[in-house]
């Protein structure tokens, strides 16, 4: 890495196990596309919040990892043309730092401007190219609900049927903030920060239909967890019935302290994607839950230490507590009853009270 590239911005541990599942995702994905009987020549690679070349660790600010561009673009097989869409000021920064790390590289350009109006002229720029036959892949890594369902439409249509007369949709890993669309339940939406927010969730659906999610959770008629979870079949309901993408997947990601911080949504509708992406999200899920465990014992050993009474195994991998270790585990196993906090491969289903919910409204 060179020297001259600053850290960008601070970020947990699930900011790191996030880019982690994407940068394994994409080294499959450019190899899948080797392997075929027609092995594709050109790839693209289209990154909606490109953020920062590289970030600092929160918990250890000297130690820095690379961002999602970054990953991408030392991605091999190479991705033959990629698109990293930032707002101005932070559009600068990037490029300057990628340009300082991948001299020479003509591969990528830095789109500028809000990536919901500029993602239409960028896609026929590339159909410009003639690669709209070619395998693609979309990463929409957004800081809160700040991507539009419009924009999702573009991506999934993007794509047309190549000379053997198949269309494989565009790919799309995207950050879903859930917990914040939980958050808007119990609040006045006619205040104006809560008015945009409730603005944003309806633009990201398409529709205000989880205001109906919204609605049995004021009443208290559904937990947290479960109000997040339904809003997460949703938006993959959506994905499949709207865009007719054959394997949606679902990932919730939370801190260290358990706080529920947003889902790793996945949509594909071709079968070497939803095996791969099976693939990576297991190793993520262990990742997490070894990640958990660590921190309880952590925490555990704190609270001794505080006390006068600390353990001989204190200093010893988290493996040595096996106590607490079947403590976490069983946490984990009672909340994926509750939340389904786990992959989800089967097709997305609301419950019978939603669509009583929605003819409801529709009849009134």
């Amino acid at each position: 890495m060179n020297g001259d590239v600053a850290g960008g911005d601070d970020w947990g541990s699930w900011s790191e196990d996030k880019l982690n599942a994407l940068g394994s995702y994409l080294e499959l994905f450019v190899r899948a596309t080797q392997s075929t009987q027609f092995p594709a020549k050109k790839r693209i690679y289209l990154d909606l919040f490109a953020g920062s070349a590289v970030n600092r660790a929160r918990d250890d600010n000297t130690r820095i990892f690379d961002g999602s561009a970054v990953r991408a673009l030392k991605t091999i097989p190479q991705f033959t043309h990629l698109r990293f869409f930032e707002l101005e000021g932070m559009a600068q920064s990037l490029e300057n730092d990628l340009q300082a790390m991948f001299k020479d590289d003509k591969r990528f350009e830095v789109v500028r401007g809000d990536c919901n109006s500029t993602i239409h002229s960028e896609l026929e720029k590339l159909k410009d190219l003639r690669l709209q036959h070619s395998p693609t892949i979309a990463f929409i890594d957004p800081r809160g609900l700040h991507f539009k369902w419009e924009t999702l439409k573009a991506l999934a249509d993007y794509k047309e049927h190549n000379l053997r007369g198949k269309r494989y949709k565009t790919e799309m890993l995207l950050l879903l903030f859930d917990g914040t669309i939980q958050r808007l339940y119990g609040k006045d939406l006619s205040q104006p920060e809560q008015k945009e927010s409730s603005q944003q969730a309806t633009a990201l659906f398409g529709n205000d239909d989880w205001k109906l999610i919204a609605d049995k959770r004021k009443r208290n008629d559904i937990s947290a967890p479960e109000s997040r979870f339904y809003y997460v079949e949703l938006f993959r309901y959506q994905l499949e019935k709207t865009f007719d993408y054959k394997t949606t997947m679902a990932l919730p990601f939370k801190s260290a302290t358990g706080i529920p911080q947003y889902s790793l949504v996945f949509a594909t509708d071709h079968y070497a994607g939803k095996k791969l992406m099976k693939w990576v999200l297991g190793n993520t899920t262990d990742t997490l839950f070894d990640d958990r465990v660590t921190s309880a014992l952590k925490e555990a050993s704190d609270k001794r230490i505080k006390k006068g009474t600390p353990s001989l195994f204190d200093n010893e991998e988290a493996s040595e507590d096996e106590e607490i270790k079947l403590w976490m585990k069983q946490f984990v196993v009672s909340e994926k009853k509750l939340s389904r906090e786990t992959i989800v491969l089967a097709p997305a289903e609301l419950p019978l009270w939603f669509w009583e919910a929605k003819d409801e409204r529709q009849g009134s």
